[in-house]
């Protein structure tokens, strides 16, 4: 039987929103028909082995630094050329446009079509030179389809020149089997000292763009209006040491609780341990600059809980503005103040709130499952 070749940057046992969403796309379809190829890890074996589908791994560097990168995109096309050489594989599904050198060379060597997976801002601050366009360009026409992850994206990518001839919008969906409302959270809380606290989250990678600081000043900005209060902040990142010192200065690094990595395994927990869950995500001028969706969203809403988000990039189609959570101006933080009071102060909108998410959750999961076999289908029934 003809299988597809997954081609990505991050897979479990790595963590984030992309590695858990390649892995749920590989669960979706036969296991039969999918072989991943990604780069090997410190603890990857057990993953490995737990996997009904093949997972072939290669010694490739996962720094975004350019020079590591030259060196993954060639150890990456190699260990492809190798598989492609000596199997029955017909199609590539490459999960980053940075990887799509990798698929448009194999393309030209194999004679496989690719399926090309965007984002959002993955590749912003690069656009803005014409030589990287171009190559953007390329790839992205040397796809037989493209599948975006938001209407933001897709708009996104045109708004910069880019050109989508055969573009198809796939949501991210939360697990709703894993995140769901009645995990029990008592040992998370006693472990950070959240009982009998209001507790807000925020959970991924401590960069400018998610908006840790913001959520900050605001826990400063209310005091003692909605009673003890504590702040999560759940995951690693070059903005941790920065952070730690405006709660410092802020008066609040009491209020403020770094969990450093946590296991994907825990994040229900997580998340069921929280009243409100926080992302007020905002375009910066860096890498990744810009949220293209926001999957922490629908994980949140799964697991009951009331979202606020940022108004900015793909955050205002994972979160139903009034109906699973607020969105914000994320410049505003009087805004963020007010949202965050208004949930914290009513249990009765939390609770409506939260199911609405859940409900939301498990409709968009039944949809995404049902356009994935579909995709996966009608790419691989079409190839050579």
């Amino acid at each position: 039987m003809a299988r597809a070749l997954f081609l990505t940057n991050d897979f479990p046992p790595m963590v984030g929103g992309e590695a858990r969403l390649y892995a749920r796309i590989c669960s979706c379809v036969p296991s039969d028909r999918v072989v991943v190829l990604a780069p090997r890890l410190r603890d990857h074996s057990l993953f490995d082995h737990q996997q009904p589908y093949s997972i072939v791994r290669v010694l490739a560097p996962t720094s975004p630094h350019p020079a590591a990168r030259a060196v993954q995109l060639a150890r990456m096309f190699f260990a492809a050329h190798r598989l492609l050489s000596s199997s029955d594989i017909r199609l590539l599904h490459v999960g980053h446009l940075y990887l799509g050198p990798v698929g448009l060379a194999l393309r030209f060597r194999h004679g496989l079509p690719y399926v090309l997976y965007l984002h959002g801002g993955e590749m912003a601050p690069y656009m803005r030179s014409r030589t990287v366009r171009r190559a953007a360009q390329r790839v992205l026409d040397g796809a037989s389809l493209v599948v975006a992850n938001s209407r933001f994206t897709v708009a996104h990518y045109e708004s910069l020149g880019i050109r989508l001839r055969t573009v198809e919008v796939l949501p991210p969906a939360a697990d709703t089997r894993r995140f769901r409302p009645d995990v029990d959270a008592t040992a998370v809380r006693e472990r950070y000292g959240l009982t009998g606290c209001r507790v807000v989250l925020t959970v991924g990678r401590l960069v400018e763009r998610k908006g840790h600081d913001l959520v900050i000043r605001a826990v400063a900005a209310l005091g003692d209006e909605v009673g003890p209060l504590r702040y999560v902040v759940a995951g690693t990142g070059p903005e941790e040491r920065q952070l730690r010192h405006l709660a410092s200065a802020l008066g609040v690094r009491d209020r403020v609780v770094f969990t450093g990595y946590v296991p994907d395994d825990e994040l229900p927990a997580l998340y069921a341990a929280c009243d409100v869950f926080a992302m007020p995500s905002r375009a910066v001028a860096t890498r990744d600059g810009v949220e293209g969706f926001g999957t922490v969203f629908l994980e949140a809403g799964a697991c009951g809980k009331p979202v606020v988000g940022g108004r900015s990039g793909g955050v205002t189609e994972a979160v139903e503005d009034g109906t699973t959570g607020i969105l914000v101006d994320p410049h505003d933080t009087r805004a963020l103040v007010q949202a965050l009071r208004r949930l914290l102060l009513d249990a009765e909108l939390r609770r409506r709130m939260g199911q609405a998410g859940r409900a939301r959750a498990e409709r968009m999961e039944a949809a995404w499952a049902q356009s994935v076999r579909r995709i996966w289908d009608r790419t691989l029934v079409g190839s050579p």
